[in-house]
């Protein structure tokens, strides 16, 4: 009959107790989760911040560019007003005082009455640039520079357009500007058609060289208001860095007080939580956790007690695996005696068996021999038997 013996045997491990420990090792180097954390809202600040400062920063020169623009338009049509009345109300009343041949600037040439008011106008605002340019202008005084001839060409390329709004480059300073083109009219040619057919004053003060023989339709001037923006970007920009630094020092305050309140109420506790299951684990007895104690109603504390509830749990469950340990070690030593006994049983049995199979062969042995000799003594009688019967044969023949 075989038995099934299974033998429980414990292994010990590192720390010299059946369940095996993971040894806590604390970097030097390890980054703190306060860092990690000051550095994501850092991030995460710094960039809406940037994001709200570009978009305020646009939306501001977009404001300041509407608003000069709007300024412009305003003094565009304080310009077109000005020589809407010389054209219509002052010229030809003084047509009638004066005669069709006489022709007094002053009292007679809207652009004249225009540029000496916006000459008055930039004594106060001298960076604007109130002007009538043309081409080929009878007073030097009115000559297009380059972007204004580059608009003429424009008007003239599309006869269908007479305004022009937007932002140019003089001089190495950026203007809002508005120009209107003012086109040759069937009006005009009295003035600025044929040289003969003009007044005495304008020939005789202005030549026949220019301002003259211009087609009907053709752009040949333009109204032209430009303000400058670059001291109004300049002010903004000056404006946005104060308002910047204000955020910057209010967005520095805001992360202290955030890192302060954080380390206060996490990372601190988190430190404390850390070197107690650093010392927990490094004490002899791994099992013997003292209570965690924290202050609070968190999420923190919560963990402090769920983990003094595990340790507990852990060791109850400690204790109970070293009585079943206990238990395992004595069953054991139980059943190494009895197999030492089996063992010391069947040595006993097979040495035995051993005497008994040599009785075995020395029986055999004298078997074979008593076997061997009742053999001999058979063939021995066998002989005497025939000679006793070859002696009555040979008696009876007598």
């Amino acid at each position: 009959m075989l038995s099934l013996y299974i033998l429980f045997i414990a292994s010990p491990t590192y720390c010299g107790c059946p369940i095996p420990c993971l040894k806590i090792v604390e970097k030097s180097a390890m980054q703190k989760l306060g860092t990690k954390l000051f550095v994501l809202i850092t991030a995460i600040i710094l960039f809406f911040s940037a994001f709200l400062i570009h978009k305020t920063w646009t939306q501001a020169q977009h404001h300041v560019n509407t608003l000069v623009g709007q300024e412009a338009d305003l003094a565009l049509s304080f310009d077109l007003a000005i020589r809407n009345y010389f054209i219509t109300k002052i010229r030809p009343r003084m047509t009638e005082l004066l005669g069709s041949d006489h022709f007094e600037p002053e009292t007679m040439s809207s652009s004249y009455a225009v540029r000496q008011i916006f000459t008055e106008i930039q004594k106060s605002f001298p960076g604007i640039i109130l002007k009538f340019a043309a081409a080929n202008p009878k007073n030097e005084i009115n000559l297009a520079g380059p972007n204004e001839l580059e608009l003429l060409k424009y008007f003239n390329e599309n006869p269908g357009i007479d305004h022009w709004a937007g932002e140019i480059s003089q001089n190495g300073k950026r203007y809002m500007a508005r120009f209107k083109a003012r086109r040759m009219e069937e009006s005009c040619l009295h003035c600025h058609g044929e040289p003969a057919d003009a007044p005495a004053y304008i020939f005789r003060h202005y030549g026949s060289a220019s301002g003259f023989n211009w087609p009907v339709g053709q752009a040949i001037a333009l109204d032209t208001v430009a303000i400058p923006i670059n001291k109004t970007h300049e002010v903004l920009w000056t404006e946005l860095k104060n308002t910047m630094m204000l955020i910057g020092a209010g967005v520095a305050s805001l992360l202290l007080a955030v890192f302060l309140i954080f380390k206060f109420l996490v990372t601190d506790r988190l430190n404390i939580i850390a070197r107690f299951f650093l010392d927990a684990a490094n004490q002899d007895n791994p099992y013997e956790i003292q209570p965690l104690t924290l202050s609070g109603n968190d999420e923190i504390s919560s963990l402090s007690q769920s983990f003094n509830i595990l340790a507990a749990k852990l060791k109850d469950t400690h204790e109970r695996h070293g009585q079943q340990a206990a238990e395992i070690l004595m069953v054991n030593e139980q059943l190494r005696q009895e197999i030492a006994e089996r063992e010391k049983a069947e040595k006993a049995l097979e040495k035995a068996r051993d005497e008994l199979e040599m009785q075995i062969v020395e029986r055999t042995e004298d078997l074979v021999r008593a076997s061997l000799s009742l053999e001999r003594e058979n063939l021995e009688r066998q002989r005497a038997e025939e000679l006793i019967q070859n002696s009555y044969a040979e008696l009876d023949q007598i």
